[in-house]
């Protein structure tokens, strides 16, 4: 019986060392809104439009995580943005963005930031324009099963489509959101 304890015993620290030494699957779905943000559209360098963004956002972070609490991957980001402009009516966005991801955690935070090579946003006109951004942020990982983020997001969109020469659109957007991270 005593062989059978420290056999176990073992088998249970080198199994619990083993699953700690390597990386681990780390998903982390969420839903936001857009509380402040701001949008430029310049054509040849002269602006002809500045409006605020707001709207619901959704996303995914998908990649490994590492035993020392840093994890990295992918992320989709996507919603519905509406471009508020003084004066004339309000227009709505599609956007959606991928790119690449890192974070660490330190207790009961985590930072995290992403690089955005493809993002893209389309208007109520059909018009498509794509760029890339990057994003910033912290959340607060204290609660069960969630954690609540707030984050910086700085986009610029230099191409469109149907063409138009010149153009360039420059957006910040300051995101309130509530994910669950998985790390499995």
């Amino acid at each position: 019986m005593k062989k059978f304890f420290q056999i176990s015993g073992c088998l249970l620290a080198f199994g619990l060392y083993s699953s700690s030494a390597m990386a681990g699957l780390y998903v982390e779905p969420y839903l936001g809104y857009v509380i402040s943000g701001d949008s430029e559209i310049k054509v040849a360098g002269s602006s002809i439009s500045d409006g605020d963004l707001t709207g619901a956002s959704y996303g995914l972070r998908a990649g490994w995580s590492l035993p020392v609490m840093f994890a990295f991957g992918l992320e989709y980001q996507g919603g519905t943005l509406t471009y508020e402009v003084s004066g004339s009516a309000d227009e709505d966005y599609d956007f959606s963005a991928v790119g690449l991801f890192a974070s660490a955690k330190f207790i009961f935070v985590k930072a995290y930031a992403t690089y955005f090579f493809d993002a893209t946003i389309e208007d109520e006109s059909n018009t498509e324009y794509s760029g890339s951004g990057y994003k910033i942020g912290v959340g607060y990982t204290g609660l069960p099963f969630i954690a609540i983020n707030l984050d910086y997001s700085v986009f610029n969109y230099d191409e469109a489509s149907p063409s138009i020469s010149g153009v360039d659109v420059d957006s910040t957007m300051t995101m309130l959101s509530v994910s669950v991270p998985f790390d499995i």
